[in-house]
């Protein structure tokens, strides 16, 4: 399809605009860019996969199971660390996406990756990457690592209404405000806003207006 021929050649181009997208979405008193990444950060990659479906674009969204640990309960993008197996980081990217949601995205299907950021409370360095399905996925999901899928339409999360300030509450207890996205009444916040922002951005450089409808 046209729209991402257009995110690749886009991403191919260089000069992303992490920074400013990040700070768009970050918690109040963070910063984006972390000068301080401990050397032994867990390497990882995600993947924002992209359908079409009745001339609008989808994408989906896992909501995490609940566990003792700093991502407990929230949404995000499909993803994980390196191993060894995983020629680079694109592979990271499908190999987990096939494992938490059953999506297999040929490389192929890979168009770009956005800007590689630091997670202080995971110790994350994560490199997210887009690419596409051809039709809408039939999901088989990871109880794991996943609680259930969402879905989620591009033209949502580019209306402003659907951005707001929203208190967090965290798995240790503690309380926070922070900018986030509303899908489905679900809280995307954090790491995940940052990459939508950043991906609203370049969709936007790519030409893809508010919404666009992808048969017109």
């Amino acid at each position: 399809m046209e729209i991402y021929d257009k995110l690749r050649k886009r991403l191919s181009e260089g000069n992303l605009p992490g920074e400013e997208a990040h700070n768009k979405m970050l918690v109040p008193g963070r910063k984006a860019r972390a000068v301080d990444i401990k050397p032994n950060a867990r390497v990882s990659a995600v993947l924002l996969v992209l359908y079409e479906q009745d001339g609008v674009l989808h994408f989906p969204l896992s909501l995490r199971p609940k566990y003792d640990g700093v991502h407990s309960a929230q949404m995000a993008l499909p993803g994980g660390g390196r191993e060894e197996q995983d020629q680079d980081l694109t592979d990271t990217a499908i190999r987990e996406t096939f494992e938490e949601v059953g999506i297999t995205i040929p490389r192929s299907q890979i168009v770009g990756q956005l800007s590689t950021f630091y997670i202080p409370p995971s110790n994350s360095l994560v490199t997210p990457f887009i690419g596409f399905a051809t039709e809408k996925p039939h999901y088989k999901i990871d109880p794991n690592e996943v609680d259930r899928v969402i879905e989620s339409t591009v033209s949502w999360i580019q209306d402003e209404q659907n951005l707001s300030s929203k208190t967090i509450a965290l798995a240790n207890g503690l309380k926070l405000e922070a900018p986030a996205y509303l899908v489905d009444n679900q809280i995307v916040w954090g790491a995940t806003a940052m990459i939508l922002s950043e991906f609203l951005h370049v969709l936007k450089e790519s030409g893809y207006e508010t919404n666009h409808h992808l048969t017109d």
